[in-house]
């Protein structure tokens, strides 16, 4: 049996939680976070959308390592996603704040406290 990749990144998220706050259920967001993932890799792949997010959109890239990257993603990505994950407004938030918390809990990134950046963390292939 593989070992599930998200657990590498997203693991120490308390998923269950963050959905009671947002009024999501578990399974749902849980879903959320496996579908985005999906979603990035099979655009033109992580290691691609990361490339042309930087190039054209002047994106910073807080971390990469080999298991992930993570940026700060504008408002539009997040609304792209949402549309094509079909989600609302309360599920991307709590989406987001997965991502947030899966930043927060790692020590190798650089996120200050209170920062309004919303990062994204994109996971890649192993």
């Amino acid at each position: 049996m593989t070992a599930d990749p998200l657990a590498r990144v997203f693991g120490p998220v308390d998923v269950d939680d963050i959905a009671t706050r947002h009024d999501v259920t578990a399974d749902r967001l849980r879903t959320l976070v496996s579908s985005h993932q999906e979603g990035m890799a099979e655009l033109p792949g992580v290691e691609n959308l990361v490339y042309e997010w930087r190039s054209q959109f002047d994106l910073s890239v807080r971390h990469q390592s080999d298991r992930c990257y993570v940026v700060d993603a504008p408002a539009w990505a997040w609304a792209e996603f949402a549309t094509a994950l079909d989600a609302s407004e309360e599920e991307m938030a709590a989406l987001q704040e997965v991502h947030r918390h899966a930043v927060l809990a790692h020590d190798h990134t650089d996120l200050p406290a209170g920062s309004d950046a919303n990062p994204m963390v994109l996971l890649r292939e192993s």
